[in-house]
């Protein structure tokens, strides 16, 4: 398994196959939004970027990547000619074998450490390709307002659950688990909601 993770703005089947049997974790980012909300929420390793999708949102793109990501290595996948863009990028052709796209991100990729390090960043990149699906299931649109509490109260909630299943419902044993007081968990099963049962295996 390759230890980067691309973040691919594009909806080519060929590319999407060839990085998945090249073992690269993908996030995917189909429209430019929410590649823009992958680039602020800064997960990936390298961007490999629909050339159409710069023809019309590239200076937006560009400014997310310069405020949040600099230095995020950037391929730029098909097009007759080079798309200009305002950063450094590098540029792959369409996908045949894949060879050309895989040699391009390699090189990309040469002296840059990448993020991938182990379960904590296992779990940010599960939660961040979660959330990309999640986005693009709204787009062209946004979801409602209130996204942040909303994400936080279902991400605690599961948590919470997952943490009394594995210990078999006992309260002390989760708190510990969680690094929370024990009356602090119990207000939080309370205010939401959690049918401690369900917890239990």
């Amino acid at each position: 398994m390759n230890a980067a993770t691309v973040v691919l703005a594009s909806s080519d089947d060929r590319t999407r196959r060839v990085l998945e049997e090249a073992g690269y974790a993908l996030l995917f980012a189909p429209t430019a939004d929410a590649l823009l909300h992958v680039l602020g929420s800064g997960y990936g390793d390298i961007a490999v970027v629909d050339a159409d999708m710069l023809s019309t949102s590239g200076r937006r793109i560009a400014d997310a990547v310069q405020q949040n990501r600099p230095g995020l290595p950037i391929v730029v996948l098909g097009g007759e000619e080079p798309v200009r863009f305002p950063i450094p990028t590098r540029y792959a052709p369409l996908p045949d074998d894949g060879d050309g796209l895989l040699d391009t991100i390699g090189h990309a990729l040469d002296g840059v450490e990448t993020r991938s390090r182990g379960d904590r960043d296992n779990l940010s990149r599960a939660v961040g390709a979660h959330l990309a699906r999640y986005f693009e299931a709204h787009a062209p649109g946004l979801p409602g307002p209130g996204l942040h509490g909303r994400v936080l109260r279902e991400v605690e909630r599961s948590l919470i659950t997952h943490a009394l299943g594995a210990t078999r419902g006992n309260q002390v044993k989760a708190a510990t688990l969680l690094g929370l007081n024990r009356n602090t968990l119990r207000k939080k099963i309370r205010d939401l909601d959690i049918d401690i049962v369900r917890g239990i295996r």
